[in-house]
């Protein structure tokens, strides 16, 4: 989990995604708005129960995107979800 957290990190971050991009089209339809994403995110990660993570996860066989709880060092791939942000 914290090598796919580090991983992404770069000198220029950005804020959001790219207006128009694959991921912010994913995240309008599958939360409503970045604004919402990031609300339903930030909850997650504020309410998970002791070293657990919050997780934006790519299901594969839906294509659908969620925001998922898991405990200690548990990941996504266990359920044979994507991870796309911890």
């Amino acid at each position: 989990n914290h090598k796919m957290y580090f991983a992404p990190m770069s000198p220029e971050p950005q804020s959001e995604p790219t207006p128009g991009s694959p991921l912010a089209q994913a995240i309008d339809t599958s939360f409503g708005s970045w604004a919402d994403f990031q609300e339903e995110m930030t909850n997650a990660a504020a309410t998970v129960f002791g070293s657990g993570w919050a997780f934006l996860v790519l299901d594969p066989v839906t294509g659908e995107l969620s925001v998922i709880q898991k405990p200690n060092q548990d990941s996504p791939y266990m359920d044979g979800l994507i991870p796309l942000l911890g």
